[in-house]
């Protein structure tokens, strides 16, 4: 059936190739944050593989972004979470990151925070997550701090 046939048949205009929440090219449309999410992902793999690490992708869609493999056999489950902008604090100067770790709880066994303006990375163990969200404030001790940059807990399975 030609294009104009099936504007007659169905009384429309839309092509039969058109679907919604697709841009003209025919790509989904992705927001800024999923970019940066993705573009941080590859920043936390490369790292890992500079350590020393192998990491796998999944080719099917999992509660984690990948796995690492640490000599003999040492695998962890990553789930990685980035932040680009702080939160507002009222009345304050200082910055606030806030980031869920609700969603897929439990299907991985280390969450990965990445904050992009100061490139500090959070390697947290799943057991040490005290709650649905992370809240890490410039300048101000946190419970999460003791998780910064310990890369080596990817050296246990946790």
């Amino acid at each position: 059936m030609q294009y104009d046939q099936q504007e007659k048949h169905w009384g429309s205009a839309v092509h039969s190739t058109a679907r919604p929440n697709l841009a003209r090219t025919g790509l989904k449309p992705t927001r800024r944050n999923e970019v940066a999410g993705v573009a941080c992902e590859y920043l936390i793999k490369a790292i890992l593989i500079d350590k020393g690490f192998v990491v796998s992708t999944p080719d099917i869609s999992t509660g984690y972004d990948f796995i690492t493999d640490w000599d003999d056999g040492v695998i962890n489950r990553v789930q990685v979470r980035s932040s680009c902008r702080p939160q507002p604090i009222q009345r304050s100067k200082r910055k606030r990151y806030q980031i869920k770790t609700i969603r897929a709880l439990g299907n991985y066994t280390v969450l990965i925070i990445h904050i992009q303006p100061t490139q500090t990375s959070y390697i947290i163990p799943w057991d040490a997550l005290q709650g649905p969200c992370v809240s890490l404030t410039e300048g101000r001790p946190n419970y999460y701090d003791q998780f910064i940059e310990r890369w080596e807990l990817l050296h246990t399975t946790h």
